[in-house]
């Protein structure tokens, strides 16, 4: 009952995990596709100022709810994959998979801070009068590649966990094999519990039952009965 019980809370955290990178790796993407390219065109190719007064505005007005649930749903898709990275590690199943995605999740925040560009998108977009041209250059050499790079780290995350019911497929008729193996081991040698043992033993019993069976039937048989007769009448010093 004990290993049901954490098997299925094994496979849910997978399937939480699964469902969160699947969910912002679909997010960054299009970030990446869309987004990133129509900001970079804002602020290097529209009319100067177009995107000092629109996108700041935008997300500090009707997009903080939206901005606000994609943080939510990117600190609950790292938080999924590090549980089931614990959880992998505690049941010792899955834990390269594991490792894998829970690495990824974690490398892609880490880059986008480390890497200075979340200080320079914050600085562009939170303060946008005060954003010097370095800034922008370093937003518009950045800003597209960086998402890419963020979207193939959550893609190399979600495959990571995809693979894990493969694993688990290709392990159960390993598993099998070696049960098969160990039941023929324990026949061969002789073990009492072993199969071919018991079917041995069973054979040595039922011998002498036929045997003993034969006997009995030889012994009334009626042609058995008249040879022994005919023996006993013409044996020698036998009294007529």
């Amino acid at each position: 009952m004990a290993i049901g019980r954490r098997a299925g809370l094994y496979w849910a955290c997978w399937l939480l995990a699964v469902l969160f990178t699947g969910l912002v790796a679909g997010l960054m993407l299009g970030h990446a596709l869309i987004l990133a390219p129509f900001l970079s065109w804002m602020l290097a190719i529209a009319p100067p100022g177009t995107l000092d007064h629109t996108y700041p505005v935008f997300r500090a007005t009707a997009g903080a709810a939206g901005l606000t649930v994609y943080y939510l749903l990117a600190g609950v898709q790292v938080a999924m994959t590090l549980g089931f990275l614990a959880a992998a590690v505690a049941m010792r199943r899955h834990r390269a998979a594991a490792g894998v995605a829970g690495a990824a999740s974690v490398c892609w925040v880490i880059v986008h801070y480390a890497s200075g560009f979340g200080a320079v998108e914050a600085r562009l977009f939170r303060y946008p009068a005060e954003g010097a041209d370095g800034v922008a250059h370093r937003f518009l050499a950045w800003n597209t590649p960086i998402h890419f790079l963020h979207a193939g780290m959550l893609i190399v995350a979600l495959l990571a966990l995809l693979w894990v019911p493969l694993l688990s497929r290709r392990r159960a008729p390993d598993r099998m094999l070696i049960l098969l193996a160990v039941a023929a081991l324990s026949g061969c040698t002789g073990r009492p519990d072993g199969t071919m043992a018991q079917q041995t033993a069973a054979s040595q019993v039922a011998k002498p039952a036929s045997a003993s069976a034969e006997v009995a039937q030889a012994d009334r048989d009626p042609q058995h009965i008249f040879e022994y007769e005919s023996l006993v009448e013409v044996a020698p010093g036998r009294p007529q």
